[in-house]
């Protein structure tokens, strides 16, 4: 039950649960009330907690359990740098968006966004164009050099767990958030199809980065599955460059970067040139400013 029910009931249920308590109201202009806001941070921190219990007592690999000296710095990245990130990210969109409504005439803006449709499509409807953004600044991340010195951070975890899904680089991060919710403020999604968006995009990114033995492949033409992102951070980069959706994997199949070889991965994760990466905090977020001296000190051929 574990293997089958763990992805559909943690992709699905989170937002699910929003927009039943927030009913006809889902579409509305008007923002939600702080209730709504409470039952999804509740809804964020359940789905963290369980997945973090489902992890040891269903592990997919039982060495993703054993800390690599990363749990320090993925706690801070978590806590503190990952939503200080992703709130200053969509601060800016939504500062972009009404900076773009405003010269819109007033008679267009109303029609932007399908309020009409059904509440579970809108936020379907979300997610797809959201992840044209972060698809984009993803792969850029991953082609473009000075882009990869930010993203690497994230590549540079030596196992995938539900915690290490918020280890990013704040300008990293930052900008992912930025382009992800950016085009949602310019057609002017409902607040609360965002809320609803949000948990779910909140839920599925630990879904997506957890160690439990689960079966997704029913989904995997669908959904950036946890079996296809755990090839995403392959340390060999003719398997990593690819997967680069967050929830949907579309975009992938669209722009052929999808990558299933029929098969778990096996091997190790991490970044092949780099093994030695900086484990500290300080040290990581130094590293895309000193990235000659890193290439130096974290090689394979680097004095331990």
């Amino acid at each position: 039950m574990v293997r089958h029910a763990t992805f559909p009931l943690f992709t699905f249920g989170p937002a699910a649960v929003v927009l039943a308590s927030l009913g006809a109201d889902a579409s509305r202009a008007e923002l939600p009330g702080w209730d709504t806001f409470a039952l999804g941070g509740a809804l964020i921190v359940g789905t963290y907690v369980a997945l973090a219990v489902l992890e040891r007592a269903f592990p997919h690999r039982p060495a993703w359990n054993q800390s690599q000296d990363d749990v320090r710095a993925d706690v801070a990245y978590f806590v503190l740098v990952g939503p200080a990130s992703a709130i200053a990210g969509g601060v800016l969109a939504a500062l972009a968006g009404s900076a773009l409504h405003a010269t819109l005439p007033e008679a267009v803006q109303p029609t932007l966004w399908p309020r009409h449709w059904p509440a579970w499509t809108q936020v379907l409807l979300a997610c797809g164009i959201a992840e044209l953004g972060h698809y984009a600044a993803h792969r850029l991340g991953h082609e473009w050099p000075l882009l990869w010195r930010l993203h690497a951070i994230h590549h540079s975890a030596k196992r995938l767990y539900w915690l290490n899904a918020t280890r990013f680089h704040p300008l990293d991060l930052a900008v992912l958030a930025f382009l992800q919710a950016l085009p949602l403020e310019v057609l002017g999604i409902p607040p609360g199809i965002f809320v609803a968006y949000f948990v779910a995009s909140s839920c599925y990114g630990q879904l997506q980065h957890c160690n439990i033995d689960l079966d997704a492949r029913a989904y995997a033409w669908f959904f950036a599955t946890p079996e296809l992102h755990r090839w995403h951070h392959s340390t060999d980069p003719a398997e990593g460059d690819s997967n680069y959706g967050a929830i949907l994997i579309g975009w992938d199949v669209l722009f052929r970067t999808r990558f299933w070889p029929g098969r778990p991965i096996d091997a190790p994760v991490g970044i092949g040139s780099l093994p030695r990466f900086p484990t500290g905090l300080l040290a990581q977020l130094r590293a895309p400013f000193r990235w000659r001296a890193v290439e130096r000190e974290a090689g394979p051929d680097a004095t331990p």
